[in-house]
């Protein structure tokens, strides 16, 4: 589709978290990520998909292999034997026109891959596959059968779809702060002592290229000195962090002129790539360059869901757009574009966020600070001059009552209608002392 709206084109990078500094699997759409951007890394599709072994199948042992087939080839070849996703979505008959199946069999994969294998794993990573053939019913029950059920992994053992009530694929489509249950808090599993990355993805990297058919030169800084250097010095430049509107923009709102640079912000250390929370709980700060789904993740592992602010930000990314966008999607690029429906620019205007911004003056880097009220002036239209970079966000936690709340035609991989976010304070007697009520999808004025 060119805009990562079906999923069918997914595979699955192997990286480092630039923020946390662990190697993670990752399912992206291939159609929105240029191969600069994972250089370093190594990629899956689905033809490097399959199973090891044939895991005890056989009638007896001297019929395996330790190649991943059978010497008697029972069960076909070595680079026939499928993976137990594969199995799994083949015996449910999850399979109709087979258009959408690599794109669910790679978005399973990469959560496998990273030891997520519980029911609620398994319904994140297909949030943003869509099938317009099976209904989705026997790819959710394949997907659940092969989810872990065990005790010692804290899984949810189900016989069938009905009985599992909490299922967010069937679910209604419009959410509010109350209906956020805190998914597992299991940590990232760190792959690193398993397996090798083929080059290092936060290194420095320069590339001359063409982006479709067009000159174009590719940039990956990594600090944010080097970012405003190239942004002082190079004319015609787009930035990108995860590249989720870059096609969009291209094709759709035919407002790219060449030759371009890319400049890509998101293996940028420092300030941009990292996550604080005030010890007290007064505020937090969160750097421009965090991918969506890292920011979920330190949310709920680290045990501020206390916070309905933060609560509110885990609600609507569990909505916002898909888990293969979430991934590669930044903080930064979503306040930028100033999209009057993004889900989570209600959020930072109804907390009274501030926005930390940056440009590099006679070769050094000088900062302002900009209240969210003065930063989005129009439609998609933010306080950010020529040659500056949105560094970080610093969000106040501190209210008495915040909710969220977005209605769409569907609940996951969807854009908003209309999305809100309220914060109140009260008084000792109750009587509200401060209310801030930002809505996304409405005029200035009705």
């Amino acid at each position: 589709c060119g805009e990562g709206g079906c999923g069918a084109c997914t595979v699955s990078v192997y990286t480092t978290d630039i923020v946390t500094g662990k190697a993670v699997h990752r399912s992206i759409n291939s159609c929105l990520v240029s191969v600069c951007d994972v250089a370093g890394c190594e990629v899956t599709t689905i033809e490097g998909v399959k199973g090891d072994s044939c895991e005890g199948e056989c009638d007896n042992d001297e019929d395996r292999s330790g190649t991943g087939g059978c010497k008697s080839n029972k069960h076909g070849p070595a680079n026939t034997m499928l993976h137990p996703i594969q199995k799994s979505f083949a015996e449910a008959h999850g399979s109709q026109c087979g258009y959408c199946t690599p794109g669910m069999v790679m978005s399973v994969y990469a959560k496998w891959a990273d030891g997520k294998r519980q029911i609620r794993d398994i319904e994140d990573a297909l949030d943003g596959n869509l099938c317009r053939c099976t209904g989705y019913r026997p790819i959710l029950q394949g997907m659940y059968n092969l989810a872990e059920t065990s005790q010692e992994n804290g899984g949810d053992s189900i016989e069938s779809l009905e009985s599992y009530s909490d299922n967010s694929f069937l679910s209604r489509n419009s959410v509010t702060t109350a209906d956020h249950t805190p998914s597992s808090k299991a940590h990232l599993k760190d792959s690193a002592d398993e397996k090798t990355l083929p080059g290092n993805p936060n290194r420095p990297l320069f590339l001359r290229g063409h982006h479709v058919g067009h000159s174009c030169d590719y940039y990956r800084p990594t600090s944010l000195h080097e970012l405003l250097t190239i942004m002082t010095y190079v004319g015609n430049y787009r930035l990108a962090g995860g590249h989720s509107e870059r096609r969009i923009d291209k094709f759709f709102r035919d407002d790219h002129a060449y030759p371009m640079a890319l400049i890509s912000t998101a293996r940028v250390k420092g300030a941009m790539s990292s996550v604080k929370f005030d010890p007290d709980g007064n505020h937090a700060i969160i750097g421009s360059a965090v991918p969506l789904t890292t920011l979920k993740e330190l949310i709920e592992q680290a045990d501020y869901c206390e916070s309905d602010v933060l609560r509110g930000v885990i609600a609507m990314l569990r909505l916002f757009a898909s888990e293969h966008i979430r991934n590669v999607a930044t903080l930064g690029g979503n306040i930028a574009t100033a999209s009057p429906i993004s889900d989570l620019n209600v959020i930072w205007l109804a907390a009274g966020a501030s926005f930390l911004i940056a440009r590099l003056e006679s070769g050094q880097i000088e900062y302002r600070d900009v209240p969210v009220d003065e930063f989005f002036i129009s439609y998609r239209k933010v306080d950010l001059h020529d040659k500056e970079i949105l560094v970080s966000v610093t969000v106040p936690l501190r209210y008495d009552s915040f909710r969220v709340f977005k209605q769409s035609r569907r609940r996951q991989d969807d854009l908003a209608i209309v999305n809100a976010a309220i914060a109140v304070r009260t008084a000792a007697d109750g009587v509200i002392t401060e209310a801030r009520v930002a809505l996304g999808g409405m005029a200035p004025t009705t």
